[in-house]
């Protein structure tokens, strides 16, 4: 397999993160990649580098990268070279389908306002719900937790990246085509498992078993610890919003469930009503005031029941799958 090259963007004021030491972040990364012939490039290579243009190799990195690690905090979001330089050149190349972004957000970021960063806070942020890394960093047990979950994270990516002859697919001399108007990368990149932990917490996608074939994602509940997982875009939805939903497969409910991880949902059970499994469905998950909706293309509205729910809870839409079912998801869109 070719070298997987990762190019990490930060803000200076977040650097403990790509430093050496206990809460080193990146180095930790790398480390652990290292035999996987995964090379992350942070700006203080340029220090090998004397005398060149710095924007000129940064730009060099960037067009060489098959992802970007996006350490994500308010100092980055505020750093005027982030947002005027390596953004636009990184949203370029994902935009050609030659780039995957991988967005860790290690503070708290305020993005009221912040319209024009609509293509990067749609995506799938990491760790969990998103929980800012800097609460993990007191609690030892909690920081070893985290980290391996965003290494896992990261390994999915670039098992997905790999093609079936072992060539790295995205990259510049292989950009991505997509099979048709679906993105199913940028699909599965904000997905996650939402699972059951004394509370029901947000992971990677890959506990379950994934494939991204050319007509969706199929992913199947192969857990034995989570028997009634769900499968969740990483949105969370305060508030009146509308998702519409293209799959088919088997699978137990759809779901609006509590953001904050009570076991609060409103639900509905579309095979319960007759819809065949192997078809392609539509569905409408809305929610108005104090008033939610599950609609099916062609059948129209569909009965919901509810577990303990409310309707001015902090939504996630979720389709719920009991062990062994399996869903192959089209599209899932969001609005609010």
């Amino acid at each position: 397999m070719s070298t997987i090259r990762i190019f990490v963007s930060y803000s200076r004021a977040d650097e403990r993160w790509v430093q050496a030491g206990p809460r080193g972040l990146v180095p930790w990364l790398a480390e652990s990649l290292r035999r996987e012939d995964v090379v992350f490039w942070v700006d203080p290579e340029l220090r090998k580098h004397a005398g060149e243009d710095y924007r000129e190799k940064i730009r060099h990195e960037i067009e060489r990268a098959q992802f970007a690690l996006l350490l994500v905090s308010q100092d980055f979001v505020n750093s005027p070279f982030i947002r005027t330089f390596e953004l636009p050149l990184i949203r370029q190349r994902v935009e050609r389908g030659q780039l995957a972004i991988i967005p860790v957000l290690v503070g708290p970021t305020l993005w009221e306002g912040e319209e024009e960063l609509g293509w990067l806070t749609a995506r799938q942020m990491l760790p969990g719900k998103p929980t800012p890394l800097i609460e993990y960093i007191n609690d030892e047990a909690a920081w070893q937790r985290v980290r391996v979950e965003i290494l896992a994270a990261i390994k999915h990516r670039i098992r997905n990246a790999v093609g079936q002859e072992g060539g790295v697919v995205a990259g510049p001399q292989s950009a991505r085509r997509p099979q048709d108007e679906h993105d199913f990368g940028a699909l599965e990149s904000q997905l996650r498992t939402m699972y059951w932990d004394g509370r029901w917490n947000l992971g990677p996608l890959d506990r379950m078993e994934v494939r991204t074939g050319s007509d969706g994602i199929t992913i199947t509940n192969t857990t034995t610890e989570h028997n009634h997982a769900r499968v969740v875009l990483d949105r969370v939805l305060p508030g009146d919003f509308t998702c519409e939903i293209e799959l088919k497969g088997q699978y137990t409910d759809l779901q609006i469930a509590d953001a904050g991880g009570e076991d609060r949902t409103i639900y509905t059970n579309p095979s319960a009503h007759g819809i065949a499994i192997r078809e392609w469905h539509t569905y409408r998950v809305a929610r108005r005031s104090d008033t939610v909706v599950f609609e099916h293309s062609e059948r129209g509205a569909l009965p919901s029941g509810n577990f303990q729910a409310d309707t001015e809870m902090t939504a996630l839409v979720c389709i719920a799958l009991m062990m062994g079912e399996t869903v192959t998801v089209r599209s899932w869109r969001c609005s609010e």
